[in-house]
């Protein structure tokens, strides 16, 4: 087959030449954690056999006692497990292959979920924005297929049929509809692209609504709770006659997961114009997320001392901060925590967010702790540990050869280092435990999928309040130097 052959050739050379003039424009996987395997397996086995101490058990019985109890109501809770992606849909080889990896891992956890007490999970999609790839949605009255450029800004737009008929998002949609009708849950925010034809309305879908789409978004912005029992659903409600208020259904059911689903365009990516519908949308989910996040405050807050309630996280189309080229000092600067919306900033320093889960980026990050690139991209110290991870590499990814100056080392964003990055196409999954969180990143590296983890602790403790600060030179990867003696 030698038209193949030449192919992988040409490729091969493109990425070579590509990498030594661009310095870094070829996929790579950075940090320490990447593995060849699959962690299924271990990371089960590890649940349902909990390491054991026998010098602390003959030393404390009364306190063995209690830890076995610890670890037997730990291993009857169930482990969340959230699948998240953005950028998806679009028709490359990439997307098709993260198709049917994506099939293969939720087939293995809805599996798992009824496999008995020791190994129940509740599996979870996540959508973070740009759904339908470079398509939008639009109130086209015209052909589904027919496709026309949304607002100068690179979308093609269709109608909602159009969208879920070409072959790749059909066949994507078709994975998760089939969680769905298993009885698993599917959660999307809204992406820049949602925006770029006018209507990012279409998009929405309620969660006793037969539509055509593979998620619930029924508005927005949003908020979602996971129970003990393995239901997922939406608990917030909004009104906007006058002034704009948002609550939180109370529940005595035991919820073990919040997720907090913000649309971050309007503050991140307002229109340039002034007037017209778009501004009116902009406009109506701006003050919906402030009423939100207010809401959610108050819960927060209104909670027994001592009771921190279920992790709460967040998740958006754009990054707090990033390493790619959406962030500070990248080429297209959009994504540091001096950007982000002053409510959102507020609660992300008073540390009602565990971590932040997110879109944008066509690269997959990891990190453990974003306070370093917060100081460096924003001159501000927050005072909570927060993660993050960024999965926007579905479809279109900065490591491809001809990705373009978004691949380049130059134009990356030079305040977050991550614990883990990769430049490859993939997904990113996290599984929550009543202890932790195991950030995965799942990257296609030639025709092998490799795995890179993070372990998070859960219930970190606040920052001291005087913090060692990072390096801030404008080189974040070079070693620092001491000041010269004066």
């Amino acid at each position: 087959m030698p038209g193949r052959a030449g192919g992988r050739r040409s490729t091969a050379a493109a990425c070579v030449v590509a990498g030594s003039l661009l310095l870094g424009a070829c996929a790579s996987l950075q940090g320490e954690g990447w593995t060849a395997y699959e962690l299924d397996v271990s990371f089960n086995e590890a649940r349902r056999a909990p390491a054991e101490d026998p010098g602390n058990a003959a030393d404390a019985p009364e306190a063995s006692a209690s830890a076995s109890t610890s670890a037997a109501a730990l291993a009857d809770a169930p482990v969340i497990r959230l699948f998240a992606f953005g950028g998806a849909g679009e028709d490359t080889a990439a997307q098709r292959a993260m198709t049917v990896e994506l099939a293969r891992v939720l087939e293995q956890a809805r599996a798992s979920s009824v496999a008995g007490p020791g190994a129940r999970t509740i599996p979870v999609v996540l959508w973070l924005g740009d759904n339908f790839g470079a398509h939008a949605p639009a109130p086209i009255a015209a052909r589904d297929d027919d496709l026309r450029r949304g607002r100068g800004r690179g979308a093609s737009c269709a109608s909602v049929t159009g969208l879920w008929q070409r072959e790749a998002a059909a066949a994507l949609a078709g994975v998760v509809q089939q969680h769905r009708a298993a009885g698993f849950p599917s959660f999307a925010v809204l992406g820049r692209r949602e925006w770029e034809c006018g209507a990012p309305e279409l998009a929405f879908q309620a969660a006793d609504e037969a539509g055509p789409h593979p998620w619930v978004m029924p508005t927005f912005n949003y908020v979602v709770r996971v129970f003990q029992g393995g239901a997922a659903r939406v608990v917030s409600s909004c009104e906007t006659g006058g002034a704009t208020i948002c609550a939180l259904e109370d529940s005595s059911e035991p919820a073990l997961l919040e997720l907090v689903m913000l649309d971050t365009s309007p503050w991140n990516d307002p229109p340039s114009g002034e007037g017209g519908a778009e501004q009116e949308h902009f406009e109506e989910s701006l003050a919906q997320q402030r009423a939100l996040l207010e809401a959610v405050r108050e819960r927060a807050e209104s909670r027994p001392r001592g009771d921190a309630g279920p992790l709460r996280l967040l998740v958006t189309y754009h990054p707090i901060e990033s390493a790619g080229p959406h962030g500070q000092g990248g080429r297209y600067p959009n994504a540091a925590f001096m950007y982000t919306e002053p409510a959102l900033q507020e609660l992300v320093d008073d540390g009602l967010f565990a971590g932040v889960i997110s879109g944008t980026e066509r690269d997959l990050q990891v990190s453990a702790d974003i306070s370093a690139g917060v100081k460096r991209s924003s001159r501000y110290w927050i005072d909570h540990p927060v993660f993050q991870v960024v999965s926007g590499a579905s479809a279109r990814y900065d490591g491809h050869p001809l990705a373009g100056p978004r691949g380049w080392s130059w134009y990356k964003g030079q305040a977050l280092i991550p614990d883990l990055i990769s430049t490859h196409a993939g997904f990113a999954e996290l599984r929550v435990t009543q202890d932790e969180v195991l950030a995965l990143l799942r990257a296609r590296v030639g025709k092998r999928w490799r795995v890179g983890a993070v372990t998070i602790p859960r219930g970190r403790a606040p920052h001291p309040v005087e913090t060692q600060s990072p390096g801030m030179e404008p080189c974040v990867g070079c070693s620092s130097r001491p000041p010269r003696p004066r």
